[in-house]
């Protein structure tokens, strides 16, 4: 190396090799095709389903008019760092710093926005917390908002996959090829998780044109759980379970 010229790789070494337990976690981004499609509900059970698998998970939030996926979690008085406290700082964040700030359940970690006024994620904050995910996690969820803004563009960036969650109905599908123009400008792998609708599925898949990750048919009593606080049951034999179990199956590498 020659400093000062390599001085930020310099000091990016020296940090990895303090990590005590370094990691190369997997960045899986999820977004809806359209509003309500369900990507956030289907974010939270895939970190949820890795977590119960004993995988080191971390699920963000980057969707500042989500409405908080800490609250779609039932945990939104935990304590702990939230975006706000995160985005004034400048660099390299340590892993294991991030892993113990963060509200934590057993191996899952989530990173949401604090209620109220919220502003836009810097993308070098997304870019310093992706690179500490993947550091110090086996799995990085992250949740993006239909319009991307510059930060779900860096989040995308460095996605290993990306799941698009498009309904089988014309506006449906319609929306979700408008999405997927965007996200072809950012990512590479780009797979379809569809909702049940008024078209069959082989038109759906059709019109969107990229390789199908799974079908997520609908489920009634869903709302009525999520807004009691509580998650669906993700057990293998349960068709949430079952996704995410499969999703994790095809989208990680082989330990």
């Amino acid at each position: 190396m020659t400093l000062p010229t390599d001085e930020r790789h310099l000091v990016d070494r020296f940090a990895d090799a303090m990590d005590p337990d370094p990691r190369s976690g997997a960045v899986i981004c999820l977004i809806g095709g359209r509003g309500g499609a369900g990507a956030s509900v289907l974010a939270a059970c895939l970190a949820l389903r890795a977590s119960t698998d004993h995988l080191r998970t971390l699920l963000v939030d980057a969707d500042p008019l989500g409405g908080g996926i800490d609250a779609l979690l039932g945990h939104e008085e935990a304590t702990g760092a939230r975006w706000a406290d995160l985005v004034a700082r400048e660099g390299r964040i340590n892993s294991s710093a991030l892993q113990a700030a963060l509200p934590a359940f057993g191996d899952l970690a989530v990173l949401s926005f604090h209620r109220g006024d919220v502003d836009a994620i810097p993308p070098q904050a997304m870019r310093s917390v992706l690179e500490a995910g993947s550091r110090g996690f086996d799995l990085v969820v992250v949740d993006l908002p239909r319009h991307l803004d510059p930060s779900a563009t860096e989040a995308l960036s460095r996605a290993r996959s990306t799941l698009l969650v498009a309904t089988a109905d014309v506006r449906g599908i319609l929306s979700a090829v408008q999405v997927l123009s965007e996200l072809r400008e950012h990512t590479a792998d780009i797979r379809a998780i569809l909702r049940p609708g008024i078209l069959d599925d082989d038109t759906a898949m059709t019109a969107l044109g990229i390789p199908s990750a799974g079908t997520l048919p609908d489920q009634p009593r869903l709302t009525a759980t999520l807004n009691r606080g509580e998650l669906p049951r993700l057990g293998p034999r349960t068709v949430l379970g079952a996704l995410c179990t499969s999703l994790l199956r095809d989208l990680l590498p082989p330990s």
